[in-house]
């Protein structure tokens, strides 16, 4: 049997070659039956349609297909070939194949060019919508509406677009786990997972319901007895992380992200998130109608503790006031978020990278206050600027009410530190002051873009890195000083940190050479 592919390898677009396969998100460079896709997905599409097989989904077609997990299960994965518009008519069959299968491969193509047509006349309906300022839950597509309209509508639409991407990936199975094992670098380098939401599935089984809640609050209860209760693993998203993930990622598709240094989009982000992601928790709880901050999947970081704290209580309840308070609509909360992307006065960027986020906020506030005259008429819509415009110092004390309740939660009382507390604060120290320098070597090798070298030598391992790293960076001393200013030993630190490899000394190297 002589079964050829008519797989295109990328000739048709050797300049701007595919990074990601579409069904399993894996890294390939390659286009399969029409889409990008990986050797292994192109395989078992192949494979499945010449072989005629009929699979069974365990879990009723609600399987995850974030990363590999989309392998585990054949149905599934067959189905997200389908989605994802790989052609089975570009398999070129044998001259032998039995007309039965011949006919179901014939099948499978018709009910997929019917499913396309459905999903055309959807999106034509949903742009219906955008014309006339619709919720941000239609799906717009900028390309296809920006024709002759005014610079108002063209923003508004493109930034009603970006939201909906950012919604969609909110109420999915998206996690971010491909991100954990990441650099700060690496994160903000990476394209936008925004582009790519068709990855994901909506989440079937929110909300989920809270956890009994802890009866001691360690922000207002004995320290002590908070170290001992018993940890709960919570059926919940980390939003924290979850939130800045999806911060980073909607940035890089504004128009003034490319404008700014490596440097500035994170001097940017760390100076903005609190603010934004208070906004952001704020306006969806609005939307879900609660009064205090809950996410999709059910989490309400309220109802954690049976007696909050004060601080608690400003962070994820009282924040949601003001966004109440305005009663906004979708294109003014996408307005308002794009103001508070560039407000980064005091977030210590570059001269030139403040001068892009100035004209950006500029343009942005202009046509927040366009748009509200051109709703509510010029004197109320100018009242309800203002309004708008002075609810951001709120949402900036929020959210350093937010970073206040963040670093408390991290932080450790004297009296219940152990040793190891102090080892991870003399070790994040460290490395914070490493990952700094650490990222001006590789943006400037990012610039560069040299030719590298990789190889593994089994004569050398590094050991422990603390103590190497506080002598590279110059800054042992000044450890050990503010280490014995409270009575403790730079060197019992030290001894803390686990081995890398096989140890320290050359008797580890020795017989690891004997052993290979």
């Amino acid at each position: 049997m002589n079964v050829q592919s008519t797989s295109n390898q990328g000739t048709a677009s050797r300049n701007n070659p595919p990074t990601f396969c579409e069904v399993c998100n894996n890294p390939t460079n390659c286009i399969h039956y029409d889409i990008p896709s990986c050797n292994g997905c192109k395989t078992f599409f192949r494979r499945t349609l010449l072989s005629g097989k009929e699979y069974i989904c365990k879990s009723g077609g609600n399987c995850p297909v974030e990363g590999n997990a989309i392998k585990k299960c054949k149905k599934c994965r067959f189905e997200r070939c389908l989605a994802m518009k790989m052609n089975p008519e570009a398999i070129q069959l044998p001259q032998d194949m039995p007309q039965v299968l011949v006919e179901n491969v014939k099948n499978h193509r018709k009910r997929q060019i019917e499913a396309i047509k459905l999903e055309e006349e959807s999106q034509n309906k949903e742009l219906a919508l955008i014309k006339n300022h619709g919720p941000c839950n239609a799906k717009v597509f900028p390309h296809l509406i920006l024709g002759q309209k005014s610079q108002r509508e063209t923003t508004i639409g493109s930034l009603l677009y970006l939201e909906f991407k950012y919604k969609q990936m909110r109420e999915s199975t998206f996690e971010g786990r491909e991100f954990f094992h990441l650099d700060v670098y690496s994160i903000f380098m990476k394209q936008s997972e925004l582009g790519r939401t068709n990855m994901y599935n909506k989440a079937l089984n929110w909300p989920q319901p809270m956890l009994e809640p802890f009866k001691i609050n360690p922000l207002a209860g004995d320290l002590k007895e908070d170290m001992c209760r018993t940890k709960q693993r919570r059926p919940h998203k980390n939003w924290n992380l979850f939130d800045i993930i999806l911060l980073i990622d909607y940035g890089k598709t504004l128009p003034f992200w490319k404008d700014l240094s490596i440097d500035d989009q994170m001097k940017l982000v760390k100076h903005i998130n609190p603010p934004l992601i208070t906004a952001m928790n704020a306006f969806y709880s609005y939307l879900a109608n609660e009064d205090y901050v809950v996410f999709p999947d059910g989490m309400s970081p309220i109802k954690i503790h049976q007696s909050p704290a004060q601080l608690e209580i400003d962070t994820y309840v009282n924040s949601v006031k003001p966004i109440f308070k305005l009663g906004l609509s979708n294109e003014e909360y996408c307005l308002l978020k794009a103001i508070i992307f560039c407000s980064a006065t005091l977030s210590g960027m570059s001269d030139e990278g403040l001068k892009v986020l100035e004209t950006f906020k500029n343009m942005y506030s202009d046509i927040l206050l366009e748009h509200l005259q051109h709703k509510y008429g010029h004197t109320i819509g100018a009242q309800k600027y203002g309004e708008i415009i002075l609810a951001l110092d709120s949402l900036f004390y929020y959210g350093y009410k937010k970073t206040q309740l963040h670093l408390i939660f991290q932080m450790r009382d004297r009296n219940v530190a152990t040793p190891r507390d102090y080892y991870f604060a003399l070790a994040y120290t460290v490395r914070d002051h490493l990952a700094s320098k650490w990222i001006q070597t590789q943006q400037y090798y990012y610039e560069k873009n040299p030719k590298r070298v990789y190889y593994l030598s089994l004569e050398f391992f590094m050991g422990r890195t603390l103590s190497n790293s506080m002598i590279n960076l110059g800054i042992q001393s000044a450890c050990d000083e503010a280490l014995y200013q409270l009575g403790l030993d730079i060197e019992d630190l030290q001894e803390m940190e686990e081995d890398a490899g096989l140890g320290n000394g050359g008797l580890g190297k020795y017989f690891i050479k004997l052993n290979l």
